[in-house]
């Protein structure tokens, strides 16, 4: 028979429901189209799953772990996902720093629905400077809610051994109190996409 019930603690992973035509989705199912599809195919699975809006109320925090990852759709998907107002965490900004393709607009829905109490801006940052492709204008948005913040030499060292040189001027002339030791000239020397370039 058709289930409606879909379970709401960390249990539900291990759950399934059954179709009219025997075909067999899990949690598992929706969270890879969460992460890979498109946010048309997601309503699609919700309605074959017979997932209510109170059922996604619920599965909301988990899925936007991976549909901030989503670099096909996930500004849709996550546009969705956020109408339910769900708690985020902090891997769901790490997800949306790391996502190359949709990143900047994911984290600035992020930034304007919530900031989770236990973001680490140290990790977030060095998740950010691996993007290859847009880590300059991701934390140039995260920043405009972070005033205060004050990094130090490991943070810096993060950016001198992962990012563009783009992020590294923008880090140098945001927070020049940070100190340059010799450690974060052989760090950024590493880097080696633009090491030279740094120097």
């Amino acid at each position: 028979p058709r289930s409606t019930l879909f379970p709401y603690t960390t249990l539900f992973r291990s759950t399934w429901i059954t179709m009219d035509n025997d075909q067999i989705f899990t949690y598992e199912h929706l969270e890879a189209v969460a992460a890979n599809c498109t946010s048309q195919t997601f309503r699609k699975l919700k309605r074959i799953m017979s997932i209510t809006d109170r059922d996604i109320d619920d599965l909301a925090p988990f899925l936007l772990e991976v549909a901030a990852g989503n670099e096909g759709d996930g500004q849709n998907m996550v546009k969705e996902l956020l109408l339910s107002r769900p708690q985020i965490t902090p891997e769901a900004y790490e997800a949306a720093v790391a996502n190359g393709s949709e990143g900047v607009s994911i984290i600035g829905m992020l930034l304007r629905h919530q900031i989770p109490k236990a973001l680490d801006l140290d990790r977030l940052l060095h998740v950010t400077a691996r993007n290859a492709v847009c880590a300059y204008p991701i934390w140039t948005k995260i920043m405009l809610h972070f005033p205060d913040w004050n990094p130090d030499e490991h943070s810096l060292a993060a950016v001198a051994r992962n990012a563009k040189t783009e992020l590294l001027e923008s880090f140098l002339r945001d927070f020049p109190n940070v100190g340059v030791s010799q450690a974060v000239f052989e760090t950024a020397a590493s880097n080696e996409s633009c090491g030279n370039e740094m120097m």
